[in-house]
């Protein structure tokens, strides 16, 4: 059996800071709760919480023409919600940005 390495919260807010992110553009959910917890004492990182998203891509979109270095954090379900934002702003525009989607659902093994 192999062994796999598990992603803990910390490492991934070692790599947003490694990569000079400063904001996270996310809609709050309660799989990212330790995540959650923190990104929001990280000083390093601004918080953009959006309703939808969709709204997250041109949130992204507006920040990183203003020089801001943002990441999305979604869940899958979202992904496909925001799919005509996705082709519109960052597709479209040619506008760089990063996703973090984290799986939501049930795999065949519970």
């Amino acid at each position: 059996m192999t062994e796999q390495a598990q992603l803990s919260p910390e490492v991934v807010i070692a790599e947003l800071k490694k990569h000079g992110v400063t904001h996270v553009v996310w809609l709050p959910d309660s799989e990212t709760n330790f995540l959650y917890l923190l990104m929001k004492a990280e000083p390093t990182l601004t918080l953009v919480p959006v309703s939808r998203e969709g709204l997250a891509f041109s949130t992204a979109a507006g920040l990183s023409v203003g020089g801001a270095k943002p990441v999305i954090l979604i869940q899958n379900t979202g992904l496909m919600e925001s799919g005509d934002s996705l082709r519109g702003w960052a597709l479209g525009l040619n506008i760089p940005v990063v996703l973090m989607v984290g799986y939501r659902g049930w795999t065949r093994h519970g």
